[in-house]
């Protein structure tokens, strides 16, 4: 593990162990979650806001997939998709037009990605992003 890295998962047989550096640099691990569970996690938003780590988390159940720990079925080949696409496109706004402080109607507040025309902006948000592909997209393309 990177000295600079303070989150990483990796595939095991048992599923993804996910390990953190502790300040005096002690790598733990903190959890080992099933295959599905991580996958389930990733479509859930749980990494939404640490796309860093649900990139480690994405890799690991590939990784897993590939080495035959893991035997996905067509939707959660979908998800894996679906997040990794969504997340690449937020992390791709944002370094493009830069970010937003919002404030929504509970009073919570967040920094948010944003898409801009030139002329009008709008936040994305990652969940709206995977309903959308999951909506207008594959929708479309059960329909045919």
């Amino acid at each position: 593990m990177n000295n600079f890295l303070t989150f990483h998962a990796e595939a095991t047989p048992d599923g993804v162990n996910i390990m953190h550096r502790s300040n005096n640099g002690m790598t733990e691990r903190v959890e080992t979650v099933s295959y599905i569970d991580a996958v389930n996690r990733l479509d859930a938003g749980d990494y939404d806001d640490k796309p860093d780590e649900g990139m480690f988390i994405h890799l690991a159940i590939a990784s897993g997939g590939n080495q035959g720990y893991f035997d996905y079925t067509s939707q959660h080949h979908v998800i894996m998709w679906r997040w990794l696409i969504a997340t690449a496109l937020i992390n791709e706004m944002r370094k493009e037009n830069g970010t937003v402080s919002i404030i929504d109607d509970s009073g919570n507040h967040s920094v948010v990605s944003v898409y801009s025309n030139g002329i009008v902006a709008m936040p994305l948000y990652p969940v709206a992003e995977r309903l959308a592909m999951a909506n207008n997209i594959e929708g479309a393309m059960i329909e045919k």
